[in-house]
Protein backbone atom coordinates (compact mmCIF):
# COMPACT_ATOMS: atom_id res chain seq x y z
CA UNK A 1 0.00 0.00 0.00
CA UNK A 2 1.26 3.48 -0.78
CA UNK A 3 2.27 5.64 2.19
CA UNK A 4 -0.42 7.74 3.88
CA UNK A 5 -3.35 5.90 2.25
CA UNK A 6 -4.56 4.20 5.42
CA UNK A 7 -6.57 7.22 6.70
CA UNK A 8 -8.40 7.33 3.35
CA UNK A 9 -9.40 3.69 3.05
CA UNK A 10 -10.05 2.39 6.56
CA UNK A 11 -13.70 2.97 7.49
CA UNK A 12 -13.04 3.84 11.10
CA UNK A 13 -10.34 6.35 10.15
CA UNK A 14 -12.50 8.01 7.50
CA UNK A 15 -15.44 8.94 9.72
CA UNK A 16 -15.93 7.05 12.97
CA UNK A 17 -12.81 8.08 14.90
CA UNK A 18 -13.35 11.74 14.02
CA UNK A 19 -16.72 11.53 15.77
CA UNK A 20 -15.13 9.62 18.67
CA UNK A 21 -12.47 12.29 19.17
CA UNK A 22 -15.10 15.00 18.94
CA UNK A 23 -17.21 13.26 21.60
CA UNK A 24 -14.22 13.08 23.96
CA UNK A 25 -13.48 16.75 23.27
CA UNK A 26 -17.04 17.85 24.06
CA UNK A 27 -16.96 15.72 27.21
CA UNK A 28 -13.62 17.23 28.29
CA UNK A 29 -14.77 20.76 27.50
CA UNK A 30 -17.85 20.28 29.67
CA UNK A 31 -15.65 19.10 32.54
CA UNK A 32 -13.55 22.26 32.20
CA UNK A 33 -16.46 24.68 31.74
CA UNK A 34 -18.37 23.19 34.66
CA UNK A 35 -15.16 23.19 36.79
CA UNK A 36 -15.73 19.56 37.76
CA UNK A 37 -13.27 18.09 40.27
CA UNK A 38 -11.77 15.40 38.04
CA UNK A 39 -8.39 15.03 36.35
CA UNK A 40 -9.22 13.45 33.01
CA UNK A 41 -5.54 13.05 32.11
CA UNK A 42 -4.99 10.45 34.84
CA UNK A 43 -4.61 6.94 33.46
CA UNK A 44 -7.61 5.43 35.27
CA UNK A 45 -9.85 8.30 34.14
CA UNK A 46 -8.62 8.04 30.54
CA UNK A 47 -9.48 4.34 30.50
CA UNK A 48 -12.83 4.93 32.16
CA UNK A 49 -13.75 7.68 29.69
CA UNK A 50 -12.73 5.61 26.65
CA UNK A 51 -14.75 2.66 27.96
CA UNK A 52 -17.83 4.84 28.49
CA UNK A 53 -17.47 6.42 25.03
CA UNK A 54 -17.20 2.96 23.46
CA UNK A 55 -20.30 1.90 25.36
CA UNK A 56 -22.27 4.94 24.19
CA UNK A 57 -21.15 4.47 20.56
CA UNK A 58 -22.28 0.82 20.77
CA UNK A 59 -25.91 1.76 21.40
CA UNK A 60 -28.40 0.35 18.89
CA UNK A 61 -29.45 3.87 17.92
CA UNK A 62 -26.03 4.42 16.29
CA UNK A 63 -25.99 1.39 13.95
CA UNK A 64 -26.61 3.57 10.87
CA UNK A 65 -23.97 6.04 12.05
CA UNK A 66 -21.44 3.20 12.30
CA UNK A 67 -22.41 1.74 8.92
CA UNK A 68 -22.02 5.17 7.36
CA UNK A 69 -18.26 4.87 7.91
CA UNK A 70 -18.15 2.01 5.41
CA UNK A 71 -20.00 4.12 2.85
CA UNK A 72 -17.68 7.09 3.42
CA UNK A 73 -14.65 4.84 2.82
CA UNK A 74 -16.18 3.66 -0.47
CA UNK A 75 -16.68 0.03 0.51
CA UNK A 76 -20.46 -0.01 0.18
CA UNK A 77 -22.61 1.95 -2.25
CA UNK A 78 -25.69 1.94 -0.06
CA UNK A 79 -26.04 5.33 1.54
CA UNK A 80 -27.46 5.17 5.02
CA UNK A 81 -30.60 7.14 5.77
CA UNK A 82 -30.64 10.05 8.16
CA UNK A 83 -29.02 9.24 11.46
CA UNK A 84 -28.07 11.09 14.61
CA UNK A 85 -24.43 11.26 15.61
CA UNK A 86 -23.43 10.39 19.18
CA UNK A 87 -22.58 14.04 19.94
CA UNK A 88 -25.91 15.31 18.67
CA UNK A 89 -27.81 12.74 20.70
CA UNK A 90 -25.81 12.67 23.94
CA UNK A 91 -24.99 16.39 24.16
CA UNK A 92 -28.00 18.19 22.67
CA UNK A 93 -28.47 21.86 23.40
CA UNK A 94 -31.83 21.29 25.05
CA UNK A 95 -31.07 18.87 27.90
CA UNK A 96 -33.31 19.28 30.95
CA UNK A 97 -31.64 21.22 33.76
CA UNK A 98 -31.48 18.39 36.28
CA UNK A 99 -30.24 14.83 36.38
CA UNK A 100 -32.92 12.22 35.70
CA UNK A 101 -31.85 9.91 38.52
CA UNK A 102 -34.49 10.03 41.24
CA UNK A 103 -33.87 12.79 43.74
CA UNK A 104 -30.57 14.00 42.29
CA UNK A 105 -30.28 17.79 42.31
CA UNK A 106 -27.12 18.04 40.17
CA UNK A 107 -27.25 19.63 36.75
CA UNK A 108 -27.57 17.53 33.63
CA UNK A 109 -24.42 16.53 31.78
CA UNK A 110 -25.23 13.87 29.17
CA UNK A 111 -28.11 11.80 27.78
CA UNK A 112 -27.41 8.07 27.74
CA UNK A 113 -27.72 6.60 24.24
CA UNK A 114 -28.92 3.28 25.66
CA UNK A 115 -31.55 4.15 28.27
CA UNK A 116 -32.22 7.78 27.21
CA UNK A 117 -31.92 9.00 30.81
CA UNK A 118 -30.34 12.42 31.28
CA UNK A 119 -27.53 12.11 33.80
CA UNK A 120 -25.32 14.41 35.83
CA UNK A 121 -21.56 13.94 35.67
CA UNK A 122 -21.52 12.01 38.96
CA UNK A 123 -24.11 9.49 37.82
CA UNK A 124 -22.56 9.04 34.36
CA UNK A 125 -18.82 9.12 35.00
CA UNK A 126 -18.51 8.76 38.76
CA UNK A 127 -20.90 5.80 38.99
CA UNK A 128 -19.69 4.36 35.65
CA UNK A 129 -23.04 4.32 33.82
CA UNK A 130 -22.32 1.34 31.56
CA UNK A 131 -24.81 -0.82 29.68
CA UNK A 132 -23.76 -4.41 29.06
CA UNK A 133 -24.70 -6.43 26.01
CA UNK A 134 -28.03 -8.20 26.12
CA UNK A 135 -28.98 -11.44 24.52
Amino acid sequence: MPPKTTPNIQPLDVYYFRMWKNFVQVFSDRVLVDSLPILLYQRDNILKLQSLVHNQFSADRFVDFTKHSWHMAGYVDERRGKFTTPNAYCFPGDLPDECGMGGCQEGSFIRCAHCMVVLCFSHFFGDYHYHGRRG
